[in-house]
This record gives structure tokens, sequence and C-alpha cells, in this order.
């Protein structure tokens, strides 16, 4: 199953959504743990320089379980983490990337991030890296008694 921002996106335009209504969607519906940061269009001047502001977050459920509370940036400048994500000029999206992710109560957590971009909006998509585990739990082996097969018939 792919995961990111494509699928979204291509479910958005196929019933006539916006970009911004998809992926908020997706989100919020998601049975992973996923979040996404919409920051506002890119400004320049004063002392912040080139920077985004941060318009909305929004959390899966599962995401909101695994990972907890999370201390978003209201401003985001070139030295900020998420600014590699975020695709300048004619690109419309940035490669995953991993990052690590830190929550209020300082834990980290490991997880893959993409951004996109439209005219109005910079979505940077945040998937909860956790590799799947399962255990398998054998029987223990029956041994025969006897060392010797028994006669056929």
């Amino acid at each position: 199953m792919v995961h990111g921002a494509t699928p979204p996106l291509k479910v958005g335009r196929r019933y006539g959504a916006s970009a911004y209504a998809a992926i908020r969607q997706y989100v919020i519906k998601h049975h992973r743990p996923c979040a996404v940061v919409v920051l506002n269009p890119p400004e320049t001047g004063g002392q912040l320089g080139f920077h985004m502001t941060l318009r909305r977050v929004f959390r899966s459920q599962p995401f909101l379980a695994d990972v907890g509370r999370v201390e978003w940036a209201e401003v985001y400048t070139s030295g900020h983490p998420f600014w590699g994500l975020v695709p300048f000029g004619k690109r419309r999206m940035s490669s995953p990337q991993q990052i690590v992710l830190s929550n209020s109560l300082g834990v980290n957590h490991s997880c893959i991030a993409e951004g996109f971009a439209t005219p109005y909006n910079t979505f940077i998509l945040i998937l909860l890296d956790k590799t799947p585990r399962s255990t398998i739990i054998l029987p223990p082996v029956l041994r025969m008694k006897s060392s010797t097969p028994a006669p056929l018939s």
C-alpha cells in the first residue's frame, strides 16, 4: 500500500476537493499514526527574512495515542529541520526524508516526512515510522518415545 502525499491528492482531484481538504481528511481519518503541518505561503521581511508561518496542524487519532503532544513552531526559517522538506521554485514535492520528532515529554519518535506545495499552502506530511513487528510462537516439537519407526503392515 502506498503512503504519503500522492494518494490523498489523487483522490481529491477525482472528487473535486482541494488539496487542503483532501490531505486534512486523509490524516484525520487515517488508521496509522500521521500528521500534517500546514504552512502559510512564504513571506519576506523583518528580522526573520524569508520564512513561513504555521497555519494549522492535523493529527490522526493513532498519532495522538502513540506520539502525544508536540510543540509545533509558529515560524519556520532556514534553520528549522522542516525547511529541507519545503519544495521551492517549480518543485511541487520533496522526496521523503527520515526525521526525528520530539514530543512535549522529550521522547523521540522516528518518522518519515515529505513536503508538497500548492499556491496557497505548503504541507509537511509526517508518518510515524513504525516497523511492523510480529511474534510467532511455535509449539514444542513432539518427540516419539521410540527411535525406531513402527513396522508397516
